[in-house]
This record gives structure tokens, C-alpha cells and sequence, in this order.
């Protein structure tokens, strides 16, 4: 660290080198913007925050000579505490009257009646229109001087407060900001994008000057000239770059024989042959091992390091996570459902047809390559020639464009739908979870560190925007890594490679997967949309946004998905009844269904115990108080997540069976419902009111989804108690455990709130099967297929054993064993050695 010469500050900046100081020279030279000079605003400023603020802006010149200065700052401080309590006093200067000293700040704030009343938090509620800002995106000001000048107009309000008001002091202009920025409590506030905006804006304000709006300002952290120079350029390299590739690919030769003959039979190990519920249920166990090794690492990373000490900015959270939720409905209109036809007709053709397969693959491979870069096109285009680029919802325009790159070259799933498609869960299963629970939250850790660095050094952006930033690249870094590991995985499970990229797919598989995409897309795109609409009444209806997103995006990308870890198990049923239904195997498929039921609505159980009885507590001791309003939350969001699991069993039957359509209906259904219930309920409960609706939403789907399964799709052969009854009383029995021992515990220390929170997760997952076993859950069959299903397991294979032997001990104590088998049993058996042999 080193002192600044010429102001005293200490300057925090961390030094850049190697990747560090490639990214951060990078990213300034692409966010810079190229606008002319005006004649800068002459401001005397002390040392403080502000100046160090205001010494970014670049149309306004610091000068130490207050008397020749347009506008005076001064930062009173009021007790022995600065971080308490501060008023910051923005004053134009005359000729004809002296600028009272600092000593006559005091007398000047008594006579003019401004009372100290301590420090209190509330959410910015109400703002004059100040060139445009949009004060309700701003974060909650934690801690702030209540200030009532007599005769001042408040220009924005925190908690009923004033937070920015103006008036006049001796014939002076005077504007008043009551938050300081130096405490620590306001760290969110000091590093809003738009907070250097806001302040350009009162300064002018207070000289009387013009402002310029956010999208004419050169300070803006919105894309410029240079920005868009440079995005113009990579797409003029990428379309013909793209369009050479294609043609190359569509004059290649097809592989012969004996290398199609790979995608039938890859691996050739003998119990990847046979079509039993051991293949999916291998997968499950991955994860649940998976969970039992990596879930304390797991959520002391994502529980505590970053959000504590990584990414600790709601605002930022709740940032990225929106663009990420809204860019959804675009990538999944534009991906067009290709990616399900694709596993389900490469499943359902590997083996009779292996060529038409590869064909299927080709297909999808190069749709999303095209379909990528069109994306990425038309945000482009929204960004910095559409109507966006005049909004103060410009400050999105960096990280659309930066989600846009994401997009390409947009075949970062190839290698891990090809195993899906190939029935190879074990080797799925390891993919998914090396994105979901290692890559996407480690990848991103080092370039919020470092963009975070590069945001203080440059507070025209701000820290927050360095860790949105950071957060994107790391998305992309991550999507990376998991397409080399995909391709390396198929490569080891004997699936080739270099036919993948070829493109000799015609008019029929065309025909196929856009058929099937257009009677399913409308259904994605619905859900895809209601999860926009939530963050559109989320930003309509709740002040302080951008934070209520961060808080929703924890409970729902971090604590909640944990049941969203397993969604691969889920997926699977995709292949599987695509595969059985496919051969005309319809007892086969039925008894899957019910197997899938179950351990979906066990894993929903399991998950739901954990969070509800454990996660109150977790956030409440180890999580800085920035994010403690999602303790009040947890409950109804595991609830809400473990309603998700039967219902998107039913996704993959109807999917898998060949009923896009009916899946459309279905969903889209649920998102009408969903968006109803929102307007209804988020009005009067606020972010509670959000969840609620979802839980309602969930419920109706569910029932009506398997009510139209039963009677439209493939009629319904399970055992009620094995599916359903036994995996909730499983998950009962579990809550009440972990609620007796957070009583019994206790824990008062964020060490302590982590130990009970670890412990008994793993605890519960790991004994989960037992308790199965117990209630009568398991029958002769279903505990064969668990010891055929943990032998398959690969990496964790001993644990996934241990669930096997906890399962057997479970069903040897249970009176109920064997008393509720699933009905479709034996004809089954019979249709998978059928399968087996052809």
C-alpha cells in the first residue's frame, strides 16, 4: 500500500500481475468511453471518500483554493465516531461572500436546526427525479444522519428519512447528503455503479449547472464509443469464422462402420446394457456421495466465504442473477428445445439406427453454435444502438454484453449431452457435478477478487461493478472447463469425438427436432418467462431491489439448489422412458416411473428437513448482516424446491415419451398461475408473498401434471406408500432430528452455527436410505438395485455402498418390509432382458 502525495489517502489498490493485470487492462480499455471534453466543474473537496469519488469524475477538476472553486464540499462529523454519523454539505461559492471555515460548520448546522438523532437503516423510498436516477434499484442505506433542515425539500428518503435534500443557506445553494460514505455499515451504498453518477449530479446541482443525463456523461459506466468499436469488430470476424466451419463441416466424410457402431454400445460393459433403474440411480448416488464429501466445503464457500469475504454486495448478486434469469427466455427460445430432442431421439436410435444418432448430434451441435452467435448479435445490437443505451437501465449494458459472450461459441453442453444420450449417468453425473458444485464456485473467485481491485481503482465503476464483472468471466471460464471435461469423459467412455463436429445431418432429423422443439418450447419459454416476471415485480414492487434480488438469488442459487445439484438424476428419465417407450416396453417404463418417484421425492424430503430445520440458524450466525433476511425466507424457498422434484419427474415422462406439447400446456399452465398469484401476493407479503406463489403454483401443477400422465401418457402402476408416502415420512422423521438437535445445540457462535449446519446435513444424507428402509419404503427389488446402482458408481463408489448397506439395515428393522412392492415389478424384468438382448 502506498500514500497518495498529493492527498494523504492510502491507496488500497491491489497490485496487478499476470492474469490479474491482463483482465483489469482489458476490461478498462473495453468499458473506457471515447466522448469529448466540456469545460470540467472547479470543486474543493478534502480528503475523505468524496474526494477520492469526485477525483473520477472527469468533468470536474479538484482545486484547493476554495475561492476559486464552482463548489464547495465539506464532510461535518458529529461525536467522536465519523463512521456514526456525517453530513455532507455540497456548496456553491460566491464572489461576494467568504466560504465559512471548517470551525463554523457546527454553528452553521445549529442555527440552522439540523438535529442528530443516531444512526438508523431503512430502504430508499421515494426520490425527486434527479437526471433520471433510478433511486429504488439503489441498496438500503444501514446507517445514515437523520436530518431535518428547516425549509430544505428532500430529494430522496431513506425509512422515511432524509437521505438527499437541498435548500439554501446565507443565499448559497446548498444540497445535503446524509449517509457517509467511510462507514462500514454503508459499504453496499459506497460501492453502488451509480453512486459516482449520483454525486456528478448533485455537485452540478448545487453550482447550478446543467447535468447530463447518465447516457451523456463521460464518467458513465455504460458501454461507449470504444465498446462498441470493438464488439462490431469480433462479430465481423466471427460470422465468416463460423460460416467457413460449417461449410468444412458439411463436406466431411462420415465415419465409417465400425466407429458408429461406438455410440450403440460405448464402453461395452455389461451392466451399462441393461435398461434397469441401477443406470439413473447410480447418477443419484454420485450425487449423494458427491453431497456427503463436498456439502461442508461446499457451503462454507458459498455460505460464508463469498458472501462474507468474495462477493459480499447483494446488489451485485441480485445484478447478475436478474440478467441471468431474463436472458433465459432468450437462450431457451433460441435453443428451441434442440437440446431435449436431441438426448431423447439420440436415445431412442443409438442402437438400431447409430448413424441417424450421430446425425441428431451434428444437428444440435451446430444450431446452438449458429444460434449463439445470433444471440450475442442481437444483444449487441439492444445494447449499444437500441433503446436501452438512452435509459438509466443502461448501467445493464456491460454485463449484457458480457452474458452475450457466454452464449459463444454456445456448444459448451456437446460433451455432457452425448453422455446423457448414451445413457452413460455415471460419467454425466461426474460432469454436472464438477460444474455445478466445484467449477461455478471456484472459477469465478479469482476475477471478483481482481475486478473487485480494478472497480476501487477506478470508482467511476465502483467495486460492485468489478465483482458483477467477475462473476461473468467466471460463468464463461466455468462453461469452458466443463465442455473440455464433457469431451474428455466421452473420449473415456468409448464415445468419439471428431464425428461429433461434423454436419451431415438432413431434411429428417430437421424436421424431427424442430417438430418436437416447436410443441415443447412454448412450455420452457413460459417458465423461462414467469422467473423473469418474478424479477420484474420484484424491481416494481419491493424498494432496494437490486439487494431483494441478491437475497432471492441466495436462497435460490445457494441454499435451495442443493435440490437442484441432483436435476441431472432427474433428466435422466428423459433417455430412460425415451428408451423403454421407444421399444414398446410399457411395463418397463411404468415401473421406472414409479423408482424415479421415489428417490425424487425422497432427495425433495431430505433437502427440505435440512434447509428448514437447519438453515435459519446458518444464516443467522455464520452470514454477515447484509444478508440476514433470508433466515425468514429459507423455510418456504426448500419447501417451494422440494415441491419442484415429482413434478419434474413428470417433465422428463411426458418429454421422454414423445408429449412436447403436452409438456408445453402443462408448464405453461403452472407460469400463468404463478404470475396471478404474484400480483396477488407479493403486493401484501412482499419477498415471502414470491415464494408463496410458487408453492401454490407447484402444488396445482403437480397434481394436474400426473392426473394427465395417468390418463393421457402411460397409465400409472406404482406402490403409493413406496413413491410417496414412505420418502415424506422419511423426511419427517430427519426434520425432527435436526430441529431436536438445533434446540438441544443451540449455537450461538458462527463456528458453532457451521458445525450443527454441516453435521447434520451430512448426517441426514447420509442416513436418509436407512430411515427409507425403516418406514417400509424398500422392497427386494428396489435393495437389488441399490447394490447394482453403488457398485456402478464411479469415483465415491465406497460410499455409495455405505447407502446400500444403511438401506439393507433399514429394511431387516422394518415390520413393514416387502408389505408395499411396486406392481409393475415382474412384467418389467421380463421387458428389460428383451431390451437387454436386442
Amino acid at each position: 500500500m502506498k500514500r497518495n502525495r498529493t492527498t494523504g489517502a492510502i491507496d488500497r489498490r491491489v497490485p496487478g500481475r499476470g492474469l490479474g493485470r491482463a483482465v483489469a487492462i482489458a476490461f478498462f480499455l473495453l468499458v473506457t468511453p471515447v466522448i469529448a471534453r466540456g469545460e470540467p466543474l472547479d470543486i474543493a473537496v478534502p480528503v475523505g471518500p468524496l474526494r477520492v469519488r469526485l477525483q473520477a469524475d472527469p468533468d470536474v477538476r479538484i482545486v484547493e483554493d476554495v475561492q476559486l472553486a464552482d463548489v464547495a464540499v465539506w464532510e461535518g462529523r458529529v461525536g467522536r465516531d465519523p463512521g456514526r454519523a456525517a453530513v455532507v454539505f455540497l456548496t456553491a461559492t460566491g464572489d461576494d461572500e467568504p466560504l465559512p471555515g471548517a470551525g463554523a460548520v457546527g454553528a452553521l448546522v445549529e442555527a440552522e436546526d439540523v438535529r442528530w438523532r443516531g444512526t438508523s437503516s431503512g430502504h430508499l423510498e421515494h426520490a425527486h427525479p434527479l437526471a433520471g436516477l433510478e433511486w429504488r434499484a439503489w441498496p438500503r442505506v444501514a446507517v445514515r444522519t437523520v436530518l431535518l433542515p428547516g425549509g430544505f425539500r428532500v430529494l430522496a428518503a431513506a425509512g422515511g428519512r432524509p437521505l438527499l435534500a437541498e435548500g439554501r443557506i446565507g443565499g448559497r445553494r446548498v444540497v445535503v447528503w446524509t449517509a457517509p460514505l467511510g462507514a462500514r455499515a454503508n459499504r453496499d451504498l459506497a460501492a453502488f455503479p451509480l453512486l459516482g453518477y449520483a454525486l456528478h449530479a448533485v455537485t452540478f446541482r448545487a453550482a447550478g449547472a446543467r447535468v447530463a443525463s447518465l447516457g451523456a456523461w463521460r464518467g458513465a459506466p455504460i458501454p461507449g464509443e470504444r465498446t462498441a468499436e470493438l464488439a462490431a469488430l469480433a462479430l465481423l470476424l466471427l460470422w465468416p469464422l463460423t460460416m467457413a466451419a460449417f461449410g468444412i463441416a458439411r463436406r466431411s466424410r462420415p465415419p465409417p462402420a465400425e466407429v458408429l457402431a461406438l455410440y450403440a454400445a460405448p464402453g461395452a460393459a455389461p451392466e451399462w446394457r441393461d435398461p434397469s433403474f441401477a443406470r439413473p440411480l447410480s447418477g443419484f448416488f454420485l450425487f449423494l456421495a458427491g453431497s456427503i464429501v463436498l456439502l461442508p466445503p461446499y457451503f462454507w464457500v458459498v455460505g460464508v466465504v463469498v458472501p462474507n469475504r468474495v462477493q459480499p454486495f447483494p446488489q451485485a448478486d441480485g445484478i447478475w442473477g436478474s440478467i441471468v434469469v431474463l436472458f433465459e427466455v432468450v437462450f431457451y427460445l433460441f435453443d428451441f428445445a434442440t437440446n431435449t430432442a436431441f438426448v431423447r431421439f439420440f436415445a431412442a436410435t443409438r442402437i438400431q439406427e447409430p448413424a441417424r444418432a450421430l446425425r441428431y448430434a451434428q444437428l444440435f451441435l451446430w444450431w446452438q453454435a449458429l444460434s449463439g452467435l445470433l444471440q450475442l448479435t442481437l444483444v449487441v445490437v439492444v445494447v449499444l444502438a437500441g433503446p436501452l443505451s438512452g435509459t438509466t437501465y443502461a448501467l445493464y449494458g456491460f454485463f449484457l454484453l458480457l452474458h452475450g459472450i457466454v452464449q459463444v461459441p454456445g456448444v459448451f453442453g456437446i460433451g455432457y449431452h452425448v453422455l446423457q444420450g448414451a445413457q452413460r449417468f455415471d460419467y454425466a453425473s461426474v460432469v454436472d457435478v464438477l460444474e455445478k458444485r466445484v467449477l461455478s464456485i471456484l472459477a469465478p473467485l479469482p476475477f471478483v477478487l481482481v475486478l473487485r481491485a480494478w472497480g476501487r481503482a477506478h470508482p467511476m465503476y465502483g467495486e460492485a461493478f468489478g465483482a458483477i464483472v467477475g462473476l461473468g468471466i467466471g460463468a464463461y471460464v466455468t462453461q469452458w472447463l466443463t465442455m473440455g471435461i464433457g469431451l474428455y469423459l466421452c473420449r473415456r467412455a468409448g464415445l468419439p469425438i471428431r464425428p461429433l463436429f461434423g454436419a451431415s445431418f438432413g431434411g429428417r432429423e430437421i424436421r424431427e427436432v424442430f417438430g418436437y422443439g416447436a410443441r415443447a418450447i412454448p412450455g420452457q419459454v413460459a417458465f423461462r418467462a414467469a422467473s423473469s416476471v418474478e424479477i420484474v415485480v420484484l424491481t416494481a414492487m419491493l424498494a432496494n431491489y437490486t439487494e431483494w434480488l441478491g437475497i432471492w438469488g441466495l436462497l435460490q442459487s445457494r441454499f435451495s439448489y442443493l435440490v437442484l445439484l441432483a436435476y441431472a438424476f432427474f433428466d435422466s428419465g428423459v433417455p430412460v422412458f425415451g428408451e423403454a417407450l421407444g421399444a414398446g416396453k410399457r411395463s418397463l417404463a411404468q415401473y421406472l416411473v414409479g423408482r424415479f418417484l421415489q428417490f425424487a421425492t425422497l432427495w425433495g424430503a431430505v433437502v427440505f428437513a435440512i434447509l428448514a430445520a437447519l438453515g435459519p440458524t446458518f444464516i443467522r450466525g455464520a452470514v454477515e448482516p447484509q444478508w440476514h433476511r433470508a433466515a425468514g425466507l429459507v423455510v418456504v424457498a426448500a419447501f417451494a424446491r422440494a415441491l419442484a422434484c415429482p413434478g419434474w419427474v413428470s417433465d422428463a415422462l411426458q418429454r421422454g415419451a414423445n408429449y412436447p406439447l403436452l409438456f408445453s400446456c402443462v408448464l405453461g399452465g403452472e407460469q400463468v398461475l404463478r404470475i396471478a398469484l404474484l400480483f396477488i401476493l407479493v403486493p401484501r407479503f412482499g419477498a415471502a408473498g414470491l415464494f408463496a406463489a410458487i408453492v401454490l403454483s407447484l402444488s396445482t401443477k403437480t397434481l394436474v401434471a400426473w392426473w394427465l400422465n395417468h390418463r393421457v401418457v402411460l397409465p400409472l402402476r406404482v406402490s403409493l406408500w413406496q413413491s410417496l408416502g414412505a420418502p415424506v415420512a422419511a423426511g419427517a422423521i430427519l426434520y425432527v432430528l435436526l430441529a431436536g438437535l438445533v434446540a438441544v445445540v443451540d449455537p450461538t457462535s458462527p463456528s458453532g452455527a457451521q458445525a450443527v449446519f454441516y453435521g447434520g446435513a451430512v448426517g441426514a444424507i447420509a442416513a436418509a436410505l436407512f430411515v427409507l428402509g425403516i418406514v417400509g419404503g424398500l422392497d427386494a427389488d428396489g435393495l437389488g438395485e441399490i447394490d447394482r446402482a453403488a457398485r456402478m458408481t464411479p469415483v465415491l463408489s465406497p460410499i455409495a455402498r455405505l447407502f446400500a448397506l444403511g438401506a439393507r439395515a433399514g429394511a431387516r428393522l422394518s415390520p413393514w418390509h416387502g408389505r408395499f412392492p411396486q406392481p409393475a415389478s415382474a412384467d418389467a424384468h421380463g421387458e428389460a432382458e428383451e431390451l437387454t438382448r436386442a
